[in-house]
């Protein structure tokens, strides 16, 4: 193999370990509160984030097993919903072993 080729492979990989370090240490965990059901609770810190566009995942959870799908862990973005809205799980990304969630507007119980 030429010289060339082994440095742009170990570029490669640095390249990788490196993206890999950063995504973990940008992530930030987030509970789930069982009374929400589905519904991340976002509360806002001393970090001033931006608010999130409808796009825009406001978070994940993380599954390891796909057959469980028992979530291992929450990352919140680094954006928040408005007021108005709660960042639910809207679907689900096989690649990412995760359950998206995004800011909707929580439905409200109709009366019985």
């Amino acid at each position: 193999m030429s010289r060339l080729i082994k440095i742009f492979i170990m570029t490669a990989i640095a390249l990788m370990c490196l993206s890999i370090f950063i995504v973990q240490t940008e992530a930030i965990p987030l509970e789930i509160s069982s009374e929400t059901e589905g519904a991340l609770e976002v509360t806002e810190s001393t970090t001033k984030f931006s608010q999130c566009s409808l796009n825009n995942p406001c978070g994940w959870a993380v599954y390891g097993n796909s057959k469980t799908k028992k979530t291992q862990y929450y990352i919140r973005n680094t954006c928040l919903c408005k007021k108005e809205h709660s960042c639910l799980r809207t679907n689900e990304d096989l690649s990412l072993s995760a359950y998206v969630y995004r800011c909707k507007v929580k439905n409200p119980i109709p009366d019985a």
